[in-house]
């Protein structure tokens, strides 16, 4: 079955949320970039949605990235590995130098 360059694009998008672990609106500000500049890129080269696709990073990659560089989001991840998601502390990561001084006791 050929799918819709549409669909295709929607896939990308989904593969990308669901293998990102950030902040609600920040995941939503990722995608709505990443759709912009595919189809920034299908402007340049119309009807070539598989290699539009085929450039970019793979979803995982991208996640990877987005959350490097988004410092409270890696520090909630950082502090969920160490306290679990839901700790003593409320799960508030306040700004360190290290990933959390909430002093919660580690399970």
């Amino acid at each position: 079955m050929k799918t819709t360059p549409c669909l295709e694009i929607q896939r990308y998008l989904g593969a990308v949320d669901r293998a990102a672990v950030l902040p609600y609106t920040r995941r939503i500000e990722l995608l709505a970039c990443i759709e912009e500049r595919i189809y920034a890129a299908l402007d340049e080269r119309p009807g070539d949605v598989d290699a539009v696709l085929d450039g970019l990073s793979d979803p995982r990659a991208v996640a990877v990235t987005a959350l490097s560089e988004d410092t409270a989001a890696l520090d909630a991840v950082r502090h969920a590995a160490t306290h679990g998601w839901s700790s003593s502390c409320g799960g508030s990561v306040p700004p360190s130098e290290s990933c959390c001084t909430c002093r919660a006791p580690t399970p």
